[in-house]
């Protein structure tokens, strides 16, 4: 098929919710930081389970891509784990 689409890859945020709930459901969960005002905001956002943290991504000014690189240091640290 000549325009087939590839099927994508899962993201990081994805890869980490999909590992979550195939290792038992644990409690992994994010929150932002923000810092500055609105119109310059710069966020941090931080993964954790339970209480420990385990990922954390910016600064930066793009909320998301803060968000991507939590989750991706996240899946790191629990393969490292070996969780």
């Amino acid at each position: 098929m000549p325009n087939a689409k590839q099927p994508q890859e899962p993201d990081d945020i994805t890869l980490l919710e999909i590992y979550r709930k195939a290792n038992g459901g644990y409690e992994i969960k994010y929150d932002y930081e923000k810092d500055g005002p609105d119109h310059a905001a710069v966020w941090v956002c931080v993964y954790r389970m339970g209480e420990v943290e385990i990922g954390r991504g910016g600064p930066t000014t793009d909320k998301q891509k803060t968000k991507r690189q939590a989750a991706k240091k996240a899946l790191g640290e629990l393969r490292k784990r070996g969780l």
